[in-house]
């Protein structure tokens, strides 16, 4: 079990790949990447000036070869299915993100102390972030159809990522998205604050 499977797409590569696609609109023309997100995603522009996310890509290699690595090695995947409810609207992702932190402790432990969280001062933080793996396994899943892949308004703590992907299982209902903030606030959490990495060390040592 290695992290030299784990992948990134640099702006670049970004771009190459964006070169291929159509803007989601229905426009015709170049679509240009104007940052690659924290997520991993990338934020792309039309020509007519639309702007919108791309999902993030699958963070093992070979791309055909399915789920593998340290994520499936560590079961991310099927981790990160576990905390989606049917039935439930377009979820932002810092909700998706907290529930495996709350029913998968130990690993999300595990995966702060091998990679860090921007939550967390950490003096020599890993290139990847906790956060760009689970965006990037939920990419993974979305390739596969296990989940859909959409982009609406970071809220609270996330706002910073405008816009941040939203997530669900299919068939995605129609129904109001399921926000960080409010479901934050209904769970008795200050959005603002990311209490699920309270007491984790960026330096923790994976067992």
């Amino acid at each position: 079990m290695g992290d030299d499977t784990i992948v990134w797409l640099t702006r670049s590569q970004w771009q190459n790949a964006a070169n291929g696609m159509a803007c989601r609109y229905g426009d015709t023309g170049r679509l240009d990447v104007v940052e690659v997100t924290e997520l991993g995603e990338a934020r792309v522009c039309c020509e007519d000036g639309h702007e919108f996310l791309l999902p993030p890509p699958a963070v093992v290699k070979p791309a055909t070869a399915g789920r593998g690595g340290i994520l499936e090695d560590l079961g991310v995947y099927q981790a990160l299915l576990d905390v989606f409810e049917f039935g439930e609207g377009r979820t932002e992702y810092g909700v998706i993100e907290h529930r495996f932190a709350q029913a998968h402790r130990d690993l999300y432990v595990d995966l702060v102390g091998r990679y860090h969280h921007t939550a967390i001062a950490c003096e020599d933080p890993a290139r990847f972030t906790v956060s760009s793996l689970l965006a990037g396994a939920l990419g993974r899943l979305h390739a596969e159809g296990a989940v859909r892949f959409s982009d609406g308004p970071g809220t609270g703590r996330w706002s910073y990522l405008n816009p941040v992907s939203y997530w669900a299982l299919p068939p995605v209902p129609d129904r109001p998205p399921v926000t960080w903030t409010a479901w934050a606030q209904a769970n008795g959490i200050d959005p603002d604050t990311w209490p699920a990495t309270e007491g984790i060390s960026c330096r923790h040592t994976p067992s």
